[in-house]
């Protein structure tokens, strides 16, 4: 097997010459900022990376950044003109996304540690929601008639297989983030609310699992009932 490669610097440095990002070399930027140490961006760099993945992926997709990546500020103003909307994790990375033009119906709010402020921010911003254990989806219930929100939600369900030799685990069975597919639906369809707006389904694989890795058990498509089963009990399936 082959060593994997390190993506190739973005920054330009020749003999003899300073480090130069964004045309300008370090001493010079190091003067502009004004102290050391600092991180520096080069926008025509994160231009070229968007760029670059939208050319490689297939028509349609839409991208989205994960704040976690990196918060700052500056960083995620410039990525929002370049991509098609934000994840974000916790309340504070929720206000750094509001603060861009990305629309709100394209902001989704991830991950199995939200609080009931985190829960209630993002139904009073209109955020997507990703709904990710039976406590969050009960704790939204309650906010939602407390408050008279109509949360947009995405349910999390874990697929009945598991990816074998990847770095994470994901699927296979019950976890802290996402319903296990046997015990799916999460609520009867007579009890399902009706005020609420159902953005779709959550399914995490991951990246980091080899191509022999994802073929090396047949699947099923876990995708396909789902929406039937909406559908069966006059839910509206996403839009």
């Amino acid at each position: 097997m082959s060593k994997p490669i390190h993506h190739p610097a973005c920054f330009a440095m020749g003999t003899g010459d300073p480090l130069s990002i964004g045309g300008i070399n370090l001493p010079r930027l190091a003067h502009q900022v004004g102290q050391t140490p600092f991180f520096a961006y080069d926008r025509t760099g994160i231009f070229k990376r968007v760029q670059m993945l939208r050319f490689l992926l297939p028509k349609g997709i839409h991208l989205h950044y994960a704040i976690k990546a990196n918060p700052m500020p500056a960083v995620v103003q410039f990525l929002a003109t370049q991509v098609d909307g934000l994840d974000v994790a916790s309340g504070g990375e929720l206000g750094i996304a509001l603060d861009t033009l990305i629309p709100r119906a394209h902001i989704s709010f991830a991950g199995p540690g939200k609080s009931s402020h985190d829960l209630l921010m993002a139904m009073a911003a209109g955020v997507v929601l990703n709904l990710e254990s039976e406590g969050e989806l009960e704790t939204v219930f309650s906010l939602s008639e407390l408050h008279g929100y109509r949360p947009k939600v995405a349910i999390r369900v874990n697929p009945d297989f598991e990816l074998r030799g990847s770095g994470m685990r994901m699927g296979g069975g019950p976890n802290p983030s996402g319903w296990m597919w046997n015990g799916f639906p999460p609520w009867s369809a007579a009890s399902w609310p009706l005020t609420w707006f159902f953005r779709g389904f959550i399914f995490s694989v991951d990246h980091r699992a080899s191509r022999r890795t994802h073929s090396s058990r047949p699947r099923k498509t876990p995708w396909i009932w789902p929406f039937g089963w909406f559908r069966r009990v006059g839910r509206p399936s996403p839009p």
